[in-house]
């Protein structure tokens, strides 16, 4: 099921994740997600947000619920990660 929700998201240099209502411009939500600089963000059609930190993790979240945490990835031990299947989610 393909969503369409009217938000901006900004991964942030200190880990947080910034969440704007496109429709009024104001802030929506901000929070802590991460331990160090967001690098990556990318947002699935069916409302999954996966980021990627220079904390080396991977985490997804699921926007219609209220950005409740899916699941976590420690990639330390991974010299690169191919995102492509957890945004096919």
């Amino acid at each position: 099921m393909e969503v369409t929700i009217n938000i901006s998201l900004v991964g942030l240099k200190d880990g947080g994740l910034a969440v704007h209502d496109m429709r009024t411009l104001k802030p929506v939500k901000k929070e802590r997600i991460h331990n160090a600089a967001i690098n990556m963000l990318e947002c699935s059609k069916s409302g999954v947000i996966v980021t990627g930190s220079a904390d080396k993790t991977i985490k997804t979240f699921d926007i219609l619920d209220l950005f409740r945490p899916l699941s976590s990835l420690n990639a330390t031990e991974y010299k690169s990660i191919w995102l492509e299947a957890i945004v096919a989610v």
